[in-house]
């Protein structure tokens, strides 16, 4: 997997996270770009400012550009304005090359997604990816996530404990386990080994701080993120 720092083009700040995954878009079958998947609230720098970005941010691995968000992705709503928040945003991948690269270093994610209807796992292992402070290289610390539970319905409540400032954001489909992880996770790709063969959970969201964390369905992702990003002008998403 793969540590990411974003880099904003207005010297607000700088952030890190997680990329979950690449992501194809296509249009009536024909492939329109390639992505690098992450939460909005990561390449937005929402936890640098209040103000969500969407001027074109650098995203950097290890010093080097692999990425560009230019704000195609979802929102994230306080509870009180009754609208659903869906925390994805995609990267453009902007060469072949950088694109072959990440490819190799997602190999053993899996495609497979699970129906977010079924029973969940009893646990599941969250991939998130950090640098040593000592030589910044990068290593991948699996944290294992307990008693998934989804959550759905109207109102469904996030806590963003890390954002500035703070703020509860209303889902319509979330799952909510327990694991310990830090800022810095968000963004992180879970997946679960089932009777069914590996399986691609979601993605990383939030914590809140105490042991609490939450995921956005793989499912709710692919199958609706053109009701939700509207810079995609209804074309579909797919992993590869």
């Amino acid at each position: 997997m793969i540590a990411l720092e974003i880099r904003d083009s207005n010297s607000i700040g700088n952030d890190t996270g997680t990329a979950t995954c690449i992501v194809v878009r296509r249009r009536d079958q024909v492939i329109v770009n390639h992505y690098l998947m992450s939460c909005l609230h990561v390449y937005g720098l929402l936890n640098v400012s209040s103000i969500q970005q969407t001027v074109p941010a650098q995203v950097l691995s290890n010093n080097q550009h692999i990425a560009t968000y230019r704000g195609l992705g979802g929102s994230l709503n306080n509870t009180n304005t009754g609208i659903w928040s869906f925390d994805v945003a995609l990267a453009e991948i902007e060469s072949d090359a950088i694109l072959n690269d990440l490819r190799a270093r997602f190999n053993g994610l899996p495609f497979a997604t699970w129906n977010a209807l079924d029973t969940w796992p009893s646990s599941a292992i969250i991939h998130a990816t950090r640098r040593e402070n000592n030589n910044n290289a990068e290593r991948e610390v699996p944290i294992t996530a307990q008693n998934l539970q989804l959550l759905r319905g109207n109102q469904q409540v996030v806590r963003y404990s890390n954002a500035n400032p703070p703020f509860n954001a209303a889902f319509r489909l979330v799952v909510k386990y327990r694991a310990n992880t830090l800022p810095g996770d968000s963004g992180s790709p879970v997946t679960a080994q089932t009777e069914f063969g590996p399986r691609f959970l979601g993605i990383h969201i939030a914590s809140d701080g105490q042991g609490e964390g939450y995921m956005l369905p793989a499912e709710e992702i692919i199958n609706n993120a053109h009701l939700y990003i509207r810079g995609l002008d209804g074309d579909r998403l797919s992993l590869i």
